[in-house]
């Protein structure tokens, strides 16, 4: 297998040994595709390969609602990427301490609030240190390619 490679990536690049004819790719299908030139993936294995990327594009950012807000450092996120705070009693003791006159109970947190609260911190971009994006309600709705 190996030897058919070596010849099909000396036979596209006009009889000179290199390296950029070919790459080595971790699909995540259970392919085995090492060392392949892009020439030589057989059309299904192509065909896996471009049904496997729409199946991630659609479940992380068509089926993924965006505008959900994380109530530490206000900013926008998508659905997978925020935690309701309810879900750790610690978090919920530091965001009281730091917001006492929000509910806190129905606050979400992204990523990077929730690993700055598993350390008993606030990120230094929270909205209590003054970083509040404006209310922009003169901009038009956008669509989904916008």
């Amino acid at each position: 297998m190996a030897a058919e490679t070596a010849a099909a990536n000396l036979h596209l690049n006009e009889g000179v040994s290199t390296s950029t004819g070919s790459f080595t790719m971790s699909s995540g299908l259970g392919l085995p595709l090492p060392n392949y030139s892009v020439e030589c993936l057989p059309r299904r294995i192509w065909e896996k390969i471009d049904e496997h990327c729409t199946k991630h594009f659609v479940k992380h950012f068509t089926e993924n609602e965006f505008y959900h807000l994380c109530n530490v450092c206000d900013r926008l996120w998508f659905l997978e990427n925020v935690t309701p705070a309810s879900k750790n009693e610690k978090f919920l003791s530091v965001l009281r301490a730091e917001f006492p006159d929000k509910d806190v109970q129905s606050s979400n947190l992204c990523v990077w609030c929730k690993r700055s609260l598993q350390n008993s911190k606030i990120t230094p971009l929270s909205r209590n240190n003054g970083f509040i994006n404006p209310n922009r309600t003169a901009l038009p709705s956008l669509d989904p390619i916008s």
